[in-house]
């Protein structure tokens, strides 16, 4: 309760941001797998990382990467 009271969120919601940042950092900047950005971030798995992914972002983990380093 303290922590929402200060940040506005849960702490939940704070580690589950966390991760989401973690997540399009590694699809931005690497060419890791999705499956092992998933690992990597924090998610239990990759089907756990693309629901959370699009509840959060709008677009899935694919569709972001793809935003992001398409040339042009």
């Amino acid at each position: 309760r303290h922590f929402k009271k200060s940040h506005g969120r849960t702490l939940l919601q704070e580690l589950v941001a966390c991760r989401i940042q973690r997540a399009k950092r590694l699809l931005r900047e690497t060419h890791v797998p999705i499956k092992y950005v998933a690992y990597a971030a924090g998610f239990s798995s990759m089907s756990n990382l693309c629901k959370v992914f699009r509840r959060e972002v709008g677009m899935t983990p694919g569709e972001y990467r793809e935003s992001k380093t398409r040339k042009g």
